[in-house]
């Protein structure tokens, strides 16, 4: 959670060094969106392959890219526009959690294909042993890997034989839409 409000804070910075442009009327919507997409989304999209999110920090991701969006295009939700609305006038096409999720398992089918050796592999696939403590068990990197692939309709044994083939894979993380 410190991590997403971290990098929440950082994002809302780089947003704000365009506040003059976002008010502006001379550049085109068109424009913005480029700037939005240039500068501020790398930001925000930084080692988020790693990140196991809850829902809490999905919600606020999501709060604060359609503030960012509705500052682009000069709205207010007193304009009671929706979300989608504002989506389509920006002609965007993905959320920030869908390229979360896409990249979460584009690295996850990097990760998969590495050799048992390698750290990363190890990581993925250990099992730590001993007591857990009492309550409900935080979200790990792989239930929100599991939760992207029942987004997408793919099976936890069927990725593991399409991982191989990249191709194949790349399409199959690709071939949804969030919106």
């Amino acid at each position: 959670m410190k991590d997403v409000k971290r990098i929440n804070g950082l994002t809302s910075a780089m947003v704000n060094k365009f506040s003059k442009l976002w008010r502006s009327n001379s550049v085109s919507n068109k424009t913005k969106v480029k700037l939005y997409e240039t500068f501020v989304v790398p930001v925000l999209l930084y080692g988020s392959e790693c990140w196991h999110l809850r829902k809490e920090d999905e919600r606020r991701i999501l709060t604060a890219e359609m503030t960012w969006l509705r500052r682009l295009l000069k709205v207010t939700r007193r304009d009671k526009n929706r979300n989608e609305m504002v989506w389509g006038m920006l002609h965007q096409e993905m959320t920030l959690l869908y390229r979360i999720g896409k990249r979460r398992l584009n690295w996850f089918g990097h990760a998969s294909q590495m050799g048992s050796e390698r750290l990363s592999a190890k990581v993925m696939y250990y099992h730590v042993s001993g007591k857990r403590n009492q309550g409900r068990q935080p979200k790990k990197w792989t239930d929100n890997i599991k939760d992207e692939m029942e987004t997408r309709n793919i099976h936890l044994q069927e990725a593991m034989t399409i991982v191989w083939d990249r191709d194949k894979w790349k399409s199959q993380v690709a071939a949804s839409s969030s919106l």
